[in-house]
């Protein structure tokens, strides 16, 4: 295995950092109802900056997917442990943010509430894990395959889970109907691309990149071009056509994601543990961003002035940073306490080899 699979360089620890940092930007703009898009107070230049925010990051997820499907393209095994300590995690901070929140008195205890915390509910790290169960496999047959083979593999990959399933997504809004049993997906659609399928798609559009059947010379240029396009897509069309535009499967959001990846990776980065550092927080920033934005709320922001309406985002950022890397720490401790224990520790070594 090259040492570029092994090890994560800085710069692409860097694009892990900034698209932490675009998710939490997505979920001010639309956080369950009361999202800063949802407030007809947010407009003028403050309402451009959250629209472009949306539009430059809506790929932040399939950006990370095709991380690990590049660094994962010759993974051999993935120890059970790997994937227990990803859902523990989920329950993990579930439970310490809602600990947080009877003590501040944000919200009340109940033992159901409780036990909804308990049990891991998180559709990314679900998706994720059958990811890493299955990533051996893939692997083992993708480098099985000549050349010609897996591109054609790959191209069928992305007309089933991608081009097809987004097409009728499109088709429907058009006429006004709904087209049941027409997508390869699901009997009711393409679930918006919140599907094990085009994770699958993307994940293999990273392992693509490692095998140099895809690439981007101007990545710079093709994301100027997608993020241009799209954001021209919300002000032209109205109602589910823009819902359409922002879902995990657009080819062109898809495209947007490959086109961050080819960018930071053909940069020239030293290595830096701070960057690095973040980076690897990156997945708690997720977990625990949507706790942080309900403590500061979403008030400050409205109705205030451009600058005070960026630096307030970016405190939020910055705050979720800090809280991720002290949880990181935290749960680091608290995982390896629970390795300790013998019968554990040999469950966890289990491996699933391809």
């Amino acid at each position: 295995m090259s040492q570029e699979s092994m090890t994560r360089n800085s710069n692409i620890e860097l694009l892990r950092v900034i698209l932490a940092a675009g998710v939490v930007f997505l979920h001010l703009n639309y956080s369950a109802s009361s999202g800063l898009l949802y407030m007809q107070e947010v407009t003028g230049a403050n309402r451009i900056f959250s629209n472009i925010t949306e539009v430059l990051f809506t790929s932040a997820v399939d950006a990370f997917l095709l991380i690990s499907g590049f660094f994962m393209a010759e993974c051999s095994s993935i120890k059970i442990g790997k994937i227990l300590k990803l859902e523990c995690e989920v329950s993990f901070f579930s439970l310490v943010c809602y600990g947080i929140a009877i003590v501040f008195q944000r919200e009340g205890f109940s033992f159901m509430t409780l036990a909804m915390n308990i049990v891991p509910h998180n559709y990314y790290i679900t998706f994720y894990v059958c990811l890493l169960a299955l990533a051996p496999f893939i692997s083992k047959l993708c480098n099985n395959l000549e050349q010609g083979a897996f591109k054609q593999l790959f191209k069928i990959i992305i007309i089933i889970s991608v081009i097809w399933p987004f097409f009728v997504s499109v088709l429907e809004v058009v006429l006004g109907g709904k087209m049941t049993g027409l997508s390869p997906i699901s009997l009711d659609g393409d679930g918006a691309g919140y599907t094990l399928l085009n994770f699958l798609a993307v994940y293999m559009v990273g392992m693509a990149c490692r095998k140099g059947v895809i690439d981007l010379k101007h990545p710079l240029i093709v994301l100027a071009l997608s993020a241009i396009i799209l954001y021209s897509w919300r002000y032209i069309y109205t109602g589910a056509l823009v819902q359409v535009a922002f879902t995990y499967d657009n080819p062109l959001v898809i495209l947007m994601a490959l086109s961050w990846f080819c960018l930071f990776r053909k940069m020239e980065l030293q290595n830096t543990k701070w960057i690095n550092l973040l980076g690897k927080a990156s997945l708690v920033v997720y977990l625990l961003h949507h706790f942080v934005i309900h403590l500061f709320g979403l008030e400050w922001a409205v109705g205030a002035s451009l600058p005070v309406y960026i630096l307030y985002q970016l405190l939020i950022i910055v705050v979720s940073n800090i809280a991720a890397i002290i949880g990181m720490y935290i749960y680091d401790f608290v995982w390896r306490a629970i390795l300790s224990i013998k019968p554990i520790r040999e469950f966890m070594s289990y491996e699933i080899k391809g």
